[in-house]
């Protein structure tokens, strides 16, 4: 898990991991406070991933208070079962990879290795 809050400290934690300990690569959440990785400040740790040869596993995670709009007339555990594990975890996901290819992210880095989960979190649909 990379400390995506700090993109530079984050791409140094990658190098280290995968030349001292011998990672493969790295897991990031899906967000950080709401944000995807799209936004340019975030690429030095995708430049890194692809120096290094290492996949970065974008992996869903509960969705930003903001976002949680799956309210209506069911409980409240309802709610949050749809705006995670039931849902919101897979759109948000697959959303998040698709900003990624829409930003430049791939033309920059041709050889980055990104791992999409949880049966392509609903893009092969």
């Amino acid at each position: 898990m990379l400390p995506m809050s700090e993109p530079a400290t984050a791409a140094k934690e990658l190098e280290c991991c995968v030349k001292k300990p011998g990672f493969v690569g790295a897991l990031v959440d899906n967000h950080l406070n709401g944000q995807f990785y799209d936004d340019e400040r975030f690429w030095s740790v995708f430049e890194k991933a692809q120096e290094l040869n290492g996949p970065i596993y974008i992996h869903p995670s509960f969705v930003a208070v903001l976002w949680l709009t799956i309210q209506g007339n069911y409980s409240d555990s309802f709610a949050m079962a749809l705006s995670a594990y039931g849902w919101a975890w897979y759109t948000e996901t697959g959303l998040h990879i698709l900003k990624l290819f829409a930003s430049g992210l791939f033309d920059c880095f041709p050889k980055l290795n990104i791992v999409i989960g949880d049966m392509g979190e609903i893009l092969t649909f």
